[in-house]
């Protein structure tokens, strides 16, 4: 489906994205999914693998400390749900040289993300591919605490976001609401990320929900 979005993808570029002015959500109903906010993707350090692999992670780093711990310090603070992806791949699983992402510790560990006040009331979710709902304890968390605003941050957008969104999307009667400012991507694969970011802010996606993390708003109703 990726593939598809670049060949309209000058398409996509050219929209306008609307963003939600301000969204309300009910607490009780709502789960904020951090997608792989983990040292191999972020750290800027030998020895982690987008670090090694040559990529600049400012720009990430900087949605992770200014957007994303925010955005789950309020949804801990209003008691939304909250849950953390942490994926732990077999070596080899990608092509150098990314074949060692997230194979061992201290890369598959949580960037920053775990030292949020509250950080004992994280669910952690481990995956072993892109789509966090390749673990089935995903959807059943889901269903057992009747979650009807699932929110998906995290990285990257052109891949593990990506497919967890297209999975959560057959989730019946759930919304779904990417906060634009708290999902990254590596700096090559923009053109692609805008295209799936104004596709889902499109009138073909009326179950996703394009905001900016600050005008996300919890009230309890």
């Amino acid at each position: 489906m990726v593939a598809s979005l670049l060949k309209r993808g000058s398409h996509f570029l050219k929209v306008e994205m609307k963003l939600e002015e301000r969204l309300v959500l009910n607490p009780r109903e709502t789960l904020l999914l951090v997608v792989d906010i983990q040292r191999d993707f972020l750290e800027s350090s030998p020895g982690f693998v987008f670090f090694d692999a040559g990529n600049d992670m400012l720009e990430m780093q900087a949605m992770v400390k200014q957007h994303l711990i925010p955005l789950i310090g309020r949804s801990i603070k209003n008691e939304a749900g909250i849950a953390y992806v942490k994926s732990h791949y077999e070596e080899g699983k990608f092509q150098p040289p990314y074949d060692k992402l997230c194979s061992w510790a201290p890369g598959t560990d949580f960037y920053l993300v775990d030292g949020v006040d509250g950080f004992e009331k994280v669910k952690i979710f481990p995956k072993s591919s892109h789509d966090t709902f390749s673990n089935p304890s995903l959807r059943q968390h889901i269903e057992e605490k009747k979650v009807k605003n699932l929110v998906v941050a995290g990285v990257t957008l052109t891949n593990c976001v990506f497919e967890t969104v297209k999975s959560a999307v057959n989730i019946p009667n759930l919304k779904i609401v990417v906060p634009e400012d708290c999902v990254s991507y590596r700096k090559e694969r923009e053109p692609e990320a805008r295209a799936i970011l104004a596709m889902y802010a499109s009138e073909q996606q009326p179950r996703i929900i394009v905001v900016n993390s600050g005008n996300i708003h919890y009230r309890a109703f």
